[in-house]
């Protein structure tokens, strides 16, 4: 369970890397879904940060913070019982599921177009968590 949470996690990052690279040298952000600029407005939009941070920055430091975490685990170099990191992953995998199911809510009902890029990162914060809820039960 804990190489898929840090395999997801290093895709997590290089989608959220990859959102703000595009936004960093203003290049257009295409999708397949929507229309052409929909990935633009939606990652151009106000609801694109979270205490004035940008949900891409976030996004990474949250899949960076998960990958880290979950690679020390593999690597076995915490002396300490692994269920307290596991409550800390889920915990903020549950938060980031949360946010994430916002922000899909947000492009459906408010801005009325669709990021593929953002909603591969919710899918990926999806099955981080579930991967984390599974470690923790077994």
């Amino acid at each position: 369970m804990i190489i898929m949470i840090f395999i997801l996690s290093i895709l997590g990052f290089f989608v959220s890397w990859h959102i703000w690279r595009s936004k960093k040298v203003k290049q257009h952000l295409s999708c397949a879904i929507g229309s052409i600029n929909s990935c633009d407005i939606v990652v151009k939009s106000k609801y694109n940060s979270l205490f004035r941070i940008p949900n891409e920055i976030n996004g990474m430091l949250y899949y960076g913070l998960t990958a880290t975490v979950s690679g020390i685990m593999m690597a076995g170099m915490f002396l300490i019982v692994s269920a307290p990191l596991i409550i800390v992953l889920i915990i903020t995998g549950g938060m980031a599921v949360v946010f994430s199911v916002f922000l899909i809510i947000i492009q459906a009902f408010i801005l009325k177009q669709w990021c593929e890029w953002c909603l591969v990162s919710a899918f990926l914060s999806i099955l981080i968590f579930a991967f984390e809820a599974l470690a923790f039960l077994s």
